[in-house]
């Protein structure tokens, strides 16, 4: 069995009792920027098609990047991630709670960041292979919105979950 890796993960072995446990070691931080508008509080998603699906997944911004040991340099890197997928100007951000993103199949551990994000849209800065659509959704009805997206087939990823579970009064 060959297995191929790249600059962001490779596939393990880990012997666990009897059993050959497969899993993905990755290299880099998962970085997530759950956003809301400050003045609005519309919640911030994108949709944005992701080749395992061959689809569309309406999931927060995020990327993967070199970790850092700085968590302000990380800070400044997820900012600049979420503006350049949203287009919108983030106000203040800070990070929020780290959690295993599959922890059956991973050793990934994603940083969430709460952003504020002035009103307006910009200009996108996206790579050539992203195709992103930013969504508003008033902060009243996003679990509303979203269990509406799954009844009409939209993948969700789990960074809307956590979302929906979280109050952000919390965090504020």
């Amino acid at each position: 069995m060959s297995f191929k890796k790249n600059n962001f993960f490779s596939f393990k072995i880990k012997k666990w009792r009897e059993l050959d446990w497969f899993y993905v070691q990755v290299k880099k931080q998962l970085l997530i920027i759950i956003g809301i508008t400050e003045a609005k509080h519309d919640v911030l998603v994108i949709k944005q098609y992701r080749p395992p699906f061959d689809d569309y997944v309406i999931s927060f911004p995020m990327g993967a990047f070199e970790i850092k040991k700085d968590r302000s340099e990380m800070t400044d890197i997820a900012k600049k991630e979420a503006e350049e997928e949203t287009g919108f100007e983030i106000k203040r951000i800070f990070p929020i709670i780290d959690f295993a993103r599959s922890c059956g199949l991973t050793d990934e551990i994603a940083t969430t960041y709460l952003a504020y994000y002035g009103e307006e849209q910009g200009k996108q800065y996206l790579h050539e292979n992203e195709d992103i659509e930013v969504i508003r959704i008033p902060i009243n009805s996003f679990r509303k919105e979203i269990l509406s997206m799954i009844k009409d087939g939209f993948i969700i990823d789990s960074s809307i979950l956590i979302m929906m579970n979280l109050s952000l009064k919390d965090f504020s």
